[in-house]
């Protein structure tokens, strides 16, 4: 697999909307959303562009852009959801799922291979969260919603520190996305089916806590010795 690094020119953006190449607008309903941030960078044609993402929570911290022509500046909107997407026609997205998260580039029409010669998406995992889920970080993938099916992007390890893993993926337009676990390699460019499923986590409700065995028994037994004792103060 070729290496994704490149000699970017590398802005610092602002976080505000885009203005020429468009600004974005989200198909994500709101109450889906538990972070985002927009940033906005001027692209000109051939020269690659770095939007630099700096909420914490965010699993995507940067998204690099060659475009094909000149569109001026440009803004790109990354949405944390809270859940898988609730945009009309998306499929939960297979494998075990670290984070759903939305790309967002340009105005309408604008994120599509004929405008985007290169894109490259940097990410990150928590190490905790791969250890817990029995993961390899050769395991996590980048998928991509096409508008039918989940594809498997070009995704590689980059390096890592003591709390992350810190990937790379290339992609030529963006949509939602999933960075998932998959034990199978999926086929880069192809829609991913996978056979596998993630073991559900089950969690004791608020006020709930697991009793021990035995724990009804004793306590009928409690609840006798009560009656009892009770009857004999009354003779």
């Amino acid at each position: 697999m070729p290496s994704l690094d490149r000699g970017w020119n590398c802005g610092a953006g602002a976080a505000a909307g885009g203005r020429g190449g468009g600004g974005v607008v989200s198909g994500e309903p709101y109450e889906n959303i538990a972070k985002r941030e927009v940033r906005e960078q001027y692209l000109g044609t051939g020269i690659p562009a770095a939007y630099i993402f700096t909420t914490p929570e965010l699993p995507v911290y940067e998204v690099i852009i060659t475009p094909a022509k000149n569109f001026g500046t440009t803004s790109i909107q990354e949405e944390l959801l809270k859940g898988p997407s609730k945009i009309k026609g998306v499929t939960l997205a297979p494998g075990t799922i670290f984070r759903h998260v939305n790309l967002w580039a340009g105005g309408a029409g604008f994120a599509t291979p004929a405008n985007i010669k290169e894109g490259i998406i940097k990410f990150k995992v928590e190490r905790k969260w791969l250890s817990d889920n029995d993961f390899a970080e050769s395991d996590i993938s980048m998928l991509r919603w096409d508008g039918s099916n989940w594809i498997a992007l070009e995704t590689q390890v980059k390096t890592r520190d003591d709390n992350f893993t810190y990937l790379e993926a290339a992609t030529n337009t963006f949509s939602p996305f999933a960075i998932a676990g998959l034990k199978e390699i999926p086929k880069v460019g192809a829609p991913v089916v996978v056979t596998e499923t993630a073991k559900p986590v089950t969690t004791p409700a608020a006020g709930q806590t697991e009793k021990a065995p035995g724990f009804e028994i004793a306590l009928a037994a409690a609840a006798l010795s009560a009656v009892y004792m009770f009857g004999r103060k009354r003779r």
